[in-house]
């Protein structure tokens, strides 16, 4: 991984900013792994994308994250605090592709990766009225067979689509991020899906909005560039900071 300087990251946020949110992240990815195209971070696995989202955020702006999160108890809006590693992140390169034997059924699938997902969000609703996660499942699937004659995605019996989802995410647990909570006011606990997309491309957005302010006053006072002031380390920036506000 290679850590983007202040003035990549202001760049990236720039270029990102009318881009749909997954477009955001792979761009963050492409960044931080030049040796990887955008085009292949789109093919890589949900597991492995969030893994490298979040060991991203780590280095960029810490491991404690913060959410608000609603009690299904008491209904509660709470501000919860936990760590990076209280996700239990997983990641393996056992395999992106996989295939289900079962009740004269051979499917053979892939495991679902960021365009396929981009193609899902953006096709028509008005000509499949079906939920995401079923179009989803089904562009995921290469080939099937029942009893030896070919068998289109679509007419998998409920059974057989629920095994393979099943399989997915045994070879993809990192593809479905969760975090235990517990209410500090009923002490209900539930897992809660933790979206590293949107919350990294978050800090990112207050980071840049912050950096810009703090660039603007010290420009003003001192008269020196951007690129100037982004190339001081935060603890020196702070201080110039603090003398201009007196």
């Amino acid at each position: 991984m290679q850590i983007p300087d202040a003035s990549t990251l202001l760049s990236v946020w720039e270029t990102g900013a009318s881009e749909p949110l997954l477009l955001k992240a792979l761009l963050l990815l492409a960044t931080a792994y030049p040796e990887r195209s955008m085009e292949e971070w789109t093919h890589a696995t949900v597991g492995e994308r969030d893994a490298c989202l979040l060991d991203l955020r780590e280095r960029l702006f810490g491991s404690t994250l913060e959410m608000l999160a609603d009690c299904p108890g008491c209904r509660q809006t709470l501000e919860v605090a936990f760590k990076t590693s209280d996700l239990g992140a997983q990641f393996s390169q056992r395999a992106s592709r996989g295939r289900l034997v079962r009740g004269g059924f051979e499917i053979e699938y892939h495991l679902p990766a960021s365009d396929d997902l981009l193609a899902v969000a953006q096709s028509d609703p008005g000509s499949d009225a079906r939920p995401a996660s079923a179009l989803l499942l089904e562009r995921c699937i290469v080939s099937g067979t029942r009893d030896g004659a070919e068998i289109a995605p679509r007419a998998l019996p409920e059974e057989i689509r629920e095994a393979i989802e099943a399989a997915m995410a045994e070879l993809d647990p990192g593809a479905d991020l969760s975090v235990m909570l517990e209410c500090a006011h009923c002490g209900r606990r539930w897992q809660k899906v933790f979206d590293i997309v949107s919350h990294l491309w978050s800090d990112l957005e207050d980071w840049a909005q912050r950096s810009l302010r703090e660039v603007h006053l010290l420009a003003s006072a001192y008269g020196w560039s951007e690129r100037s002031i982004l190339s001081m380390s935060p603890g020196r920036r702070q201080i110039y900071m603090e003398m201009v506000a007196g």
